[in-house]
């Protein structure tokens, strides 16, 4: 039996469409009749997790001599510069959505303006019913980039 179709690592790396959700209400936002858009690629890609391994070489450890206090007082805006992080690394392109009255880039600012415009969903990140009921936790754009990115369903299985 080929196991290639089992291979959702090399799957992952090509972007798939994701619908954009508008965290207040969980509707999708539209441009008109379209849909606005953003590529995403799979989490579990090889680039992107090339692309991790080398961010933490790389990254200094800043740990030492931090008074808990101060940490905990920043912990939901590193938690959120760390969801911008890593939904960053896994966008390819937009499709319907503008800065200024220009198309979104795939640009560093781009995408750092466009994942930070919305805060995280702390109810999402605190959400364990796993009752398989879709309902709305009100996702940051991040974290719907994130989501997707995750979903390796949507990677296999295409011919």
């Amino acid at each position: 039996m080929d196991f290639s179709k089992h291979d959702s690592r090399t799957a992952a790396e090509n972007p798939q469409p994701l619908k954009l959700r508008d965290p207040a209400t969980g509707e999708y936002i539209k441009d008109g009749d379209e849909f606005c858009t953003v590529m995403v690629i799979g989490s579990h890609a090889r680039s992107v997790q090339a692309g991790i391994l080398e961010d933490a070489r790389n990254k200094p450890n800043n740990t030492k001599g931090k008074k808990k206090k101060d940490d905990d007082a920043k912990a939901l805006a590193d938690i959120q510069k760390t969801l911008v992080e890593g939904a960053g690394r896994l966008i390819r392109g937009f499709a319907n959505i503008e800065r200024d009255g220009k198309p979104l880039t795939t640009s560093k600012e781009d995408i750092e303006w466009f994942l930070d415009l919305n805060f995280l969903s702390v109810k999402s990140l605190l959400e364990t019913d796993n009752d398989n009921e879709e309902k709305w936790l009100g996702d940051s754009f991040a974290q719907q980039v994130l989501k997707a990115s995750n979903d390796a369903s949507a990677y296999l299985g295409k011919e």
